[in-house]
């Protein structure tokens, strides 16, 4: 059967349709869109639904589903090199499996011999500990001699995947292999630290950067804002921060602070921190602790200000005039 997609973007509605264009029936168990589930489903599809349900399930020429296109997901490099030996190469089909995200999907590159080659893959979850199985599904054995996530190198030895795997004096030859690392590595980034002249503030409950700073005698610099769009920039800035009317206290990690978790939901448009009810598995009881959260893409500015539901903003204030 002949389905068609109906195109979208993140900025448009978060309606997926699929369209029977043909009499052969398809029944839709599960749609995905960057990992996120859409609504609706099961469902049969068909031109003509010859019944109003196909085995107890609805029938229609059309499904619409929702999606959460606003669930943040963050890119992430993945680069291969394969081995500069003959036969090394392969036009095989190669699986990607990474249990924590859910996510599945196949090289998205053919092989090449000496080559190393790029692929960009889309997590829901950051902040975690992440194996990647790899299988190959064909006989076309490719010798893979390097594996580097997010430019750190998380394996260089030489590997065989063939399916079934053929004994190869040379190098270890495997089905399948896993791979383990965790996300964000420890890269060093550079977020300006607090001084009298600068300092990254977190602000009071729906009241924007504009206003937080005002109160510290300061102005709102939104470049800085603004360059807070991953994981190891927004754990920088944490670290640097401290909280209004606290007397200037630090803020801690971002793991410590954000004991409700790291950009679990999308509540604001910028960095932001919100209390939310956190359950205690050891003395059975729930207690409010701020979730945070920070987008790839921001978008807002310094007067912007989070209502619904009410958050602090992370903000960036500098002096308007300062001799340090």
């Amino acid at each position: 059967m002949d389905v068609d997609f109906a195109t979208f973007t993140e900025d448009m509605s978060s309606l997926i349709t699929i369209h029977a264009l043909g009499s052969d029936a398809l029944c839709i168990e599960e749609v995905r869109v960057n990992g996120a589930v859409a609504a609706n489903v099961p469902a049969w599809l068909d031109k003509p639904c010859t019944a109003a349900t196909y085995d107890s399930i609805a029938c229609s020429e059309s499904w619409v589903g929702a999606v959460d296109l606003i669930h943040p997901t963050w890119p992430v490099d993945f680069t291969f090199t394969t081995c500069d030996y003959e036969n090394s190469a392969s036009d095989g089909e190669f699986s990607l499996y990474f249990p924590t995200q859910d996510l599945f999907t196949t090289l998205s590159f053919t092989p090449t011999l000496g080559e190393t080659q790029e692929m960009t893959m889309y997590f829901r979850q950051f902040e975690v500990e992440e194996d990647m199985e790899m299988v190959a599904l064909s006989r076309d054995g490719w010798c893979l001699s390097g594996l580097s996530i997010e430019g750190n190198v998380v394996a260089d030895e030489n590997v065989w995947l063939d399916s079934p795997c053929v004994s190869n004096s040379e190098h270890v030859c495997a089905s399948a292999v896993t791979y383990s690392f965790a996300l964000p590595f420890e890269n060093e980034v550079s977020v300006a630290p607090g001084t009298a002249c600068h300092e990254w503030v977190l602000g009071y409950s729906a009241e924007s950067c504009s206003e937080t700073c005002s109160r510290i005698s300061k102005t709102c610099v939104l470049a800085d804002i603004e360059g807070i769009t991953s994981a190891e920039m927004f754990a920088a800035m944490v670290a640097n921060a401290t909280e209004l009317g606290t007397g200037g206290a630090s803020l801690s990690s971002a793991e410590e602070f954000c004991e409700g978790g790291i950009n679990k939901w999308a509540f604001a448009s910028a960095p932001a921190a919100m209390r939310t009810p956190v359950y205690n598995s050891e003395t059975q009881s729930t207690n409010l602790a701020f979730s945070c959260f920070y987008p790839t893409i921001m978008t807002g500015d310094c007067e912007t200000k989070f209502n619904n539901p009410q958050s602090q903003r992370f903000c960036a204030c500098d002096a308007t005039e300062c001799d340090l």
